[in-house]
């Protein structure tokens, strides 16, 4: 009998409607601290990536100008030798000053070595091309590197994205179980 009275004490109503909100407070701590922690941590990882991919972009973007470029270059530097097309006063200078300026700001930028230019003069087709093909390997390079980037990034997220998950899980469980006890506190009165 004493078991049974201890037993009708702890399933009494107010003990039931106390482990409910017992279970209902612990359910929105868990909602607000420890998934909003979490969910911070997602969103600072996701503005990172996005920062990553747009680097990524800006690269392939100078890739592509890089090739636009080497492309009316050649052309020029091709147009320049034809004996069909004499060339105007200042013609020749103006190409060779835009080639010229265009190789040697690809030199500086991705950090080329010029000893091993095949010509004395920067104004070759062969030139051209073997520097912005050594620019764009800098830049496909420099693309690879981030690229490694995200994917870690991406891989920090999973477990916090599965942890936020599971909690999510038990937070709607203990709110469930919560409202349960508080409801049971009237069926046990309709019975007693």
């Amino acid at each position: 009998m004493r078991l049974s009275r201890r037993v009708r004490t702890l399933f009494s109503p107010w003990a039931l409607v106390i482990i409910g909100i017992a279970f209902n407070v612990l359910s929105a701590v868990i909602t607000h601290y420890f998934i909003d922690v979490n969910n911070q941590q997602i969103h600072a990882l996701e503005d990172e990536a996005s920062s990553i991919e747009l680097r990524i972009d800006n690269y392939w973007q100078s890739r592509q100008d890089i090739e636009r470029k080497q492309e009316i270059f050649l052309l020029l530097l091709r147009l320049r030798g034809e004996p069909e097309v004499p060339p105007k006063d200042g013609d020749e200078k103006v190409v060779a000053s835009y080639v010229q300026g265009f190789l040697e700001s690809l030199i500086e930028e991705y950090g080329l070595d010029e000893q091993s230019l095949h010509d004395d003069s920067l104004l070759s087709a062969r030139n051209v091309i073997e520097i912005t093909e050594r620019a764009r390997q800098q830049i496909i390079a420099r693309i690879d590197e981030i690229y490694l980037d995200k994917i870690f990034l991406d891989k920090q997220k999973q477990p916090i994205t599965s942890r936020n998950s599971t909690l999510m899980s038990l937070a709607l469980f203990l709110q469930l179980s919560g409202l349960i006890l508080v409801l049971a506190k009237d069926l046990q009165r309709g019975r007693g």
